[in-house]
């Protein structure tokens, strides 16, 4: 089951509620410029994407969940359904890529990876944000996420950091709060041979 079309409705008010999203820390990594197309991964309902699309740039938001997307495209964002470790789109065919909050939730880190590699230009920027679980604020909320949404995958800043480099991505990490970390990176070479990556 997909737990997220259930909770469609509340995730906004949620994310409100909670401030758990932080749009400003996105863009000042992101420097997004206008004209570009950026690809926003597990992006949901869009809501730092509409944001983003205000900067003057087109914003795909690829996601699983179809009400999820629906909202999304109210907020003036090309909408596409699909999985980050198989995306529908031509190798490099955007400027950059977001993905918040998004990580934990996928299966194949490894694979969404180089899925996003691919479909980038060379000299693309990256911007991730995720939840570093390890301390006590995040060990709740991984057993809220456990319960109420789905099993997640989580992901330590130095490790998100070394997969970045095994795609030639290199980039930094940021501390957001006690609860959320940000990585800001750029593609160094582009890679063309990502079959021999593993």
């Amino acid at each position: 089951m997909n737990w997220f079309n259930l909770y469609s409705d509340l995730y906004d008010p949620f994310m409100a509620l909670t401030g758990l999203y932080r749009p400003d820390h996105v863009i000042r990594a992101l420097k997004p410029l206008p004209g570009e197309l950026i690809l926003d991964l597990c992006g949901g309902t869009g809501l730092i994407s509409g944001k983003i699309a205000g900067c003057g740039c087109t914003v795909a938001v690829l996601d699983h969940t179809l009400r999820m997307l629906a909202r999304a495209k109210r907020r003036g964002v090309s909408a596409c359904c699909g999985k980050a470790e198989s995306l529908p789109f031509r190798n490099r065919s955007f400027d950059a890529c977001i993905c918040i909050d998004g990580l934990h939730h996928i299966r194949g880190l490894r694979m969404s990876l180089k899925e996003m590699i691919r479909v980038l230009r060379p000299g693309a920027r990256i911007v991730v944000m995720e939840f570093d679980f390890s301390g006590s604020t995040g060990r709740i909320l991984h057993l809220f996420e456990r319960l109420l949404v789905d099993r997640i995958r989580p992901i330590a800043p130095e490790k998100l950091a070394a997969e970045m480099r095994r795609f030639g991505v290199s980039g930094s990490i940021e501390r957001v709060n006690n609860l959320m970390y940000l990585f800001a990176g750029s593609i160094d070479k582009h890679v063309d041979k990502l079959e021999k990556i593993s």
